[in-house]
C-alpha cells in the first residue's frame, strides 16, 4: 500500500460513495500502511525500556559504591543554614562608643532607589508619578529602553528622580541610549544577557566571559562625562573566577543579594559582598534589586514584615558602604495572589500605599539634607546602657549639626513587634529609648 491511496481515494467520492464508506475506505488504508511499522516499534520500545532499567540498576550499583567527595571549587555549593550573627538570648550589655564618626545624613537619603517595572507600570503612569513624588525617593532603575521607555520615563519620572537604566540590549548604541534618555540618565549598567535570544546564564563558559569583558569594555569606551557605568551583578563565585577583575572598566561594581524571606541582617550578604570585591575590588557597589514579597509561600512574607525588613535592609545595606540600594517595584505588578514574584511593590496594584511605602517614606523625610558646599561631618561620643547584642545602630549628622542615631534590632520579625528598652546617655543627657526591630530615629542635639 503506498502513502498515496489515502489521497487516491478522494476520486471514490465523485463515483458515488457515501460517506460512511469513505470513511471506512480511509481507515483500511490507513491501518494497512501501519501494519508493517507496529511490531518492530513495539519491540524497540520493550527493548529501550529494558536497556533503561539495566543503565539504571548500574548506576546505582556504582553510586553506593563512590566515595564522597566534595563539589569542585569553581562550582556554586549550595547554601548551608547558618547560625545568626548574635546568639539569641545573650546577656545585655553596655556599650560605651567614644568620639564616633558620624556620615552625613543625606548620603544615606540618597542612597536609596526603587527599581520600575515598566510594561506593567505604564498603564498607571499617574500613580507612578504620584507616588515616587510622596516617597521622596531621588533614583529610579529600569532595563526599557525602547522608545517607548524612553518617553515613559520623561512622562511619569519626575524631573528631580534621576534614572539608572539597565542596558540588557546590547545591540543598542549608546548614542541612542543617550539620545533616548537625555539628561535624566544617571548610570548605565551592565546586563548578564549578551545574546539576542535573551539566554541568561545558559552558556557561562571561557567564550561568554570573554563576551563580558568585551562589551563592558566597549562601554566603558563611550561613557560620558556624569554618566557612571555600573558592572554586571556577579551571583556566584564560579561567575566570579570566568569573569575575573572588571574594575578597570566601571566606576562601581553591583550585586542583587536574594535573602528573602531571611532578615536582612544574615550572614549571607557579608558573604555575597566579600565575593563582589573578588570582581570589582575596592569600587563603589550598588544593589541593583532587592525585595521582599507579601504573600503566599516560603519566601512571602506579611506586609507588616515588609516594612521592617526593608527599612532595615537600606540601612545594613548602608552600614557596609553600599552608596545606592535599589528596591524591587514600586507599584505590585498584579492583583492576583498566586504569583509571589508579583507582590513586591510598596503599593498595592489597586494603589494604595503598603506599611513599608510609609516607613521609607519616613527614613527618607528624616535623614533629608540637601544643600552645597561641604557635607556635614562631626563625632559623638554616646554610652547605650543594657545593649542587647541584636542591637543595631547607624549615626548621621545634618548641616546644622543635629545628629541623628537610628537603632533597631536585627532580629527575625514577625507581625507583632519586639520591643526593649535602653537608656542612651550623651553629654549630660539620659533618655530611655524603646528599641524594637522597625529602626527607630533618635535625634540629638549636642
Amino acid at each position: 500500500m503506498s502513502l498515496e491511496e489515502p489521497r487516491d481515494l478522494r476520486e471514490h467520492v465523485r463515483a458515488g460513495l457515501s460517506d460512511r464508506e469513505v470513511e471506512g475506505q480511509l481507515r483500511s488504508a490507513v491501518d494497512r500502511w501501519k501494519a508493517p511499522w507496529r511490531l518492530p516499534w513495539r519491540w524497540m520500545m520493550v527493548v529501550g525500556i529494558g536497556v533503561a532499567t539495566a543503565a539504571a540498576l548500574i548506576t546505582s550499583s556504582r553510586l553506593e559504591k563512590a566515595e564522597v567527595r566534595p563539589p569542585p571549587t569553581n562550582e556554586p555549593t549550595p547554601r548551608v543554614a547558618q547560625p545568626p550573627v548574635f546568639a539569641p538570648g545573650s546577656a545585655p550589655a553596655d556599650l560605651v562608643i567614644a568620639g564616633e564618626e558620624a556620615r552625613p545624613a543625606d548620603l544615606f537619603a540618597d542612597s536609596v532607589g526603587i527599581q520600575l517595572w515598566v510594561a506593567e507600570d505604564q498603564p498607571r503612569a499617574d500613580w507612578v508619578t504620584s507616588r515616587l513624588a510622596e516617597l521622596g525617593v531621588r533614583h529610579v532603575i529600569h532595563s526599557a529602553t525602547s522608545k517607548h521607555g524612553a518617553k515613559f520615563t520623561h512622562a511619569a519620572v519626575p524631573r528631580n528622580v534621576r534614572v539608572h537604566v539597565m542596558r540588557k540590549d546590547h545591540t543598542l548604541a549608546l548614542p541612542t541610549l543617550f539620545e533616548r534618555m537625555g539628561d535624566r540618565l544617571a548610570a548605565v549598567h551592565q546586563g548578564w544577557t549578551f545574546d539576542k535570544n535573551w539566554r541568561w546564564r545558559s552558556t557561562m563558559d571561557a567564550a561568554w566571559a570573554a563576551r563580558v569583558r568585551d562589551n563592558l569594555q566597549a562601554l566603558w569606551q563611550s561613557r560620558r562625562p556624569g554618566i557612571a557605568i555600573v558592572g554586571p551583578s556577579v551571583r556566584y563565585p564560579f561567575e566570579a573566577g570566568l569573569v575575573g577583575d572588571l574594575s578597570p572598566w566601571v566606576d562601581m561594581g553591583s550585586f542583587s543579594p536574594h535573602n528573602a524571606p531571611q532578615r536582612p541582617g544574615v550572614p549571607y550578604l557579608d558573604e555575597e559582598l566579600a565575593g563582589m570585591r573578588r570582581v570589582y575590588g575596592d569600587k563603589p557597589m550598588v544593589t541593583e534589586s532587592i525585595g521582599y514579597c507579601t504573600g503566599p509561600g516560603i519566601r512571602g512574607v506579611s506586609e507588616a514584615v515588609q516594612a521592617r525588613y526593608l527599612a532595615r535592609v537600606l540601612l545594613e545595606h548602608f552600614n557596609r558602604g553600599i552608596v545606592r540600594t535599589f528596591i524591587e517595584g514600586l507599584l505590585d505588578r498584579k492583583i492576583v495572589q498566586r504569583d509571589l514574584e508579583t507582590l513586591c511593590g510598596l503599593v498595592r496594584a489597586d494603589g494604595t500605599p503598603k506599611p513599608s511605602f510609609a516607613a521609607i517614606q519616613a527614613l527618607i523625610e528624616a535623614t533629608a539634607d540637601p544643600g552645597s558646599g561641604a557635607a556635614a561631618s562631626g563625632r559623638l561620643s554616646y554610652q547605650i546602657e543594657d545593649a542587647p547584642p541584636e542591637l543595631h545602630r547607624t549615626l548621621l549628622v545634618k548641616r546644622d549639626g543635629r545628629f541623628l542615631l537610628i537603632l533597631w534590632l536585627e532580629i527575625d520579625s514577625a507581625d507583632g513587634e519586639e520591643s526593649r528598652t535602653v537608656r542612651l546617655t550623651y553629654g549630660k543627657t539620659t533618655r530611655e529609648v524603646a528599641v524594637s526591630d522597625a529602626p527607630v530615629v533618635v535625634e540629638i542635639v549636642p
